[in-house]
């Protein structure tokens, strides 16, 4: 038995075990290999729910242009075109801005056109199950039945649909808008 100096000089005094905290490398490890396998089965969804998010804006920014023509049209007591135009002066390719004109006079306000719309959407007007590139909207309230598709793949499109009657646009969402 060790006597009180010995003990209080620390010399030969017993210390008990002292408990290790903290984590092994083999615990980091494990985890950091669990947040890498999640990240790897949620980047292609995340990425899939952006392109569908820019569709969903491009379609609902296209809604409140036609929106905007026919009230246009009823103020200005003219008839007003909202047509799609691709990317550049007389570029061929895919619609990129959709501008407002009365006769050959593009509207100059800045609700007139749209912003550049992303380069990965499909998007078509049909006029009468016919493609068109413009729908025209009359002093009256009315306009031409038509529909904008914008597709971001073959499975999800929106849709956006012109009364001819009344003018009003509506915008749908998913297969059904086909």
């Amino acid at each position: 038995m060790w006597s009180r100096r010995e003990q209080a000089c620390g010399f030969l005094a017993p210390h008990p075990p002292t408990p290790v905290s903290g984590f092994t490398f083999i615990e980091l490890i494990f985890v950091a290999v669990t947040i890498a396998v999640l990240l790897a089965a949620a980047l292609p969804r995340y990425g899939k729910t952006l392109t569908r998010l820019r569709a969903e804006r491009a379609a609902f920014e296209i809604a409140q242009l036609l929106r905007y023509a026919q009230s246009s049209a009823v103020l200005r007591q003219q008839t007003v075109q909202c047509g799609m135009v691709a990317s550049g002066a007389g570029a061929q390719g895919p619609v990129r801005i959709v501008r407002l004109s009365v006769g050959d006079e593009p509207l100059r306000d800045r609700f007139a056109s749209s912003a550049g719309l992303p380069q990965d959407l499909a998007i078509t007007i049909e006029s009468d199950e016919a493609p068109a590139d413009q729908i025209w909207f009359f002093p009256n309230g009315s306009s031409e039945a038509s529909r904008i598709i914008i597709a971001y793949d073959e499975t999800h499109p929106y849709t956006i649909t012109v009364d001819a009657a009344t003018g009003r646009t509506a915008v749908l969402a998913g297969a059904a808008a086909r």
